[in-house]
């Protein structure tokens, strides 16, 4: 397992700095003087003037920079510092997302460029929130915890970071909700381990939906003026009204610009965001098949998002997509090896050892092997052994598919040698990519990724 020093971070920072001051140049360049815009609208929260009512409540990103404008000249530079602030925050937990469970610096390093290039590609004219740069770092954060298993205290802990920030929040409290359910309902179908629903975690995520609710209305309620949107254009209230005369409010006007899009071409090559929408999809998809233990929930989460989308956002104002750039990062992590699906044993009983398992935390991870006479030799790559012959000396080392997985064991049966009969290895392990084998998925029920502190 790969150490994590503290040159590897600094380059990691260092990089995403950089990459960040290069995004925000784009972004000055792209949006123009719609940049200015978007800086008019973060201060009109904080002075209870927003563009519209519904946006009172995201107080977290205008209020930081109303915080950074007592170090510079005006809310103006106060919200450029901003924004390479957070881009080099968000590029930083990228970098770290990739380097703690891809296993090295090169994984950090791809999703640190996976982010920026992702957030380059969704820049559009003329809007680009403050609270949108936060967005893409809470559901970085969102999905450690998730990839990490983190306990349900830590999303209690995200939730109110993100709801003040944006409505967005209720998406991890959908999580909190559906995971418990969606493990219990794998370990019933024999996919899963055979565990009750995490009743602390479903009543976390049912009770955060209440009160961040009431959050939201209040903070509206008590800091909202007048909306400034209508001083925008003549027609913009009437606009806005039309939004909300359904319940489906953007969602034909949506397919409608899409058509259209597909139907006519152009150079700003529109048509890509279709196009990306539909791979946002779909990955959700396959994470949620390949992985069902640990990111069905996930993946079920990030198709509401879609949904919502296509429903509340306007289609074509790309910043909406943002959030969905870490779902991105989970996958270059997750996808490109050649992995079996996570699926642990069908059986619900089976031979010792091999019962169902949870995670690379679980106890049950101590499965039986075979200890015996002289080395031994486990499937057709090979186990290879150093006791000489004892059996009961641990720190042996075996190697599954000639480099494809990488597991130590610790202890053999002290009694195991002479009498050929089974002892028990502590297995700990770090799959690299490679070709699993039929062994190995035998042993193991499903792949851990690697991981690093």
């Amino acid at each position: 397992m790969p150490r994590c020093d503290w040159r590897e971070n600094a380059t990691g920072a260092a990089l995403a700095v950089f990459l960040a001051l290069v995004q925000l140049r784009l972004i000055l360049l792209v949006l123009g003087d719609g940049y200015n815009d978007s800086v008019e609208a973060a201060f009109g929260v904080t002075i209870g003037q927003p563009h519209w009512r519904e946006v009172q409540n995201r107080v977290l990103a205008p209020y930081l920079v109303q915080g950074l404008s007592h170090l510079f000249a005006d809310y103006f530079l106060a919200h450029i510092a901003f924004s390479a602030l957070a881009l080099s925050i968000a590029g930083f937990l990228a970098f770290r997302l990739g380097r703690r469970h891809g296993g090295g610096m090169i994984p950090g390093l791809l999703c640190l460029f996976t982010l920026q290039a992702s957030f380059s590609f969704l820049l559009s004219p003329p809007w680009l929130y403050a609270w949108d740069y936060i967005e893409i770092i809470t559901f970085i954060l969102f999905a450690e915890f998730v990839l990490s298993g983190r306990p349900w205290t830590w999303f209690m802990a995200l939730f109110p970071l993100a709801l003040l920030n944006r409505e967005s929040a209720f998406y991890i409290s959908m999580w909190m909700i559906l995971d418990p359910w969606c493990r219990w309902g794998l370990g019933r179908l024999g996919l899963g381990p055979a565990t009750a629903p995490d009743r602390a975690r479903i009543l976390a995520g049912l009770l955060s939906i209440p009160a961040g609710i009431g959050a939201v209305l209040s903070l509206r309620a008590l800091l909202f003026v007048e909306a400034s949107g209508p001083r925008l254009s003549s027609d913009a209230q009437a606009i806005h009204d039309q939004q909300f005369d359904s319940m489906l409010i953007n969602l034909f006007p949506n397919l409608d610009d899409i058509a259209f899009e597909i139907a006519n071409p152009a150079l700003s090559m529109k048509l890509l965001y279709p196009v990306f929408v539909v791979a946002i999809t779909a990955i959700a998809l396959v994470l949620a098949w390949r992985f069902p233990v640990r990111l069905l929930a996930f993946g079920l989460v990030h198709l509401v998002m879609v949904a919502g989308a296509m429903v509340v956002g306007k289609f074509f104002e790309t910043r909406i997509f943002i959030g969905f750039i870490p779902l991105l990062l989970v996958a270059v992590l997750l996808l490109p090896g050649r992995t079996a699906r996570e699926c642990p044993f069908r059986n619900s009983k089976g031979a010792p050892g091999r019962e169902r398992l949870s995670g690379p935390r679980d106890a049950r991870l101590q499965l039986a092997g075979h200890g015996g006479e002289g080395a031994g030799q486990v499937g057709a790559d090979g186990a290879h052994h150093g006791d000489g012959g004892d059996g009961d000396q641990g720190g042996d080392q075996a190697v599954f598919d000639g480099g494809g997985a990488l597991f130590v064991t610790n202890q053999l049966a002290d009694q195991a040698a002479g009498i050929g009969q089974h002892g028990f290895h502590s297995l700990v392990g770090r799959p690299d990519a490679g070709s699993p084998s039929d062994l190995r998925q035998e042993i193991l029920g499903f792949f851990f990724p690697p991981r690093v502190s």
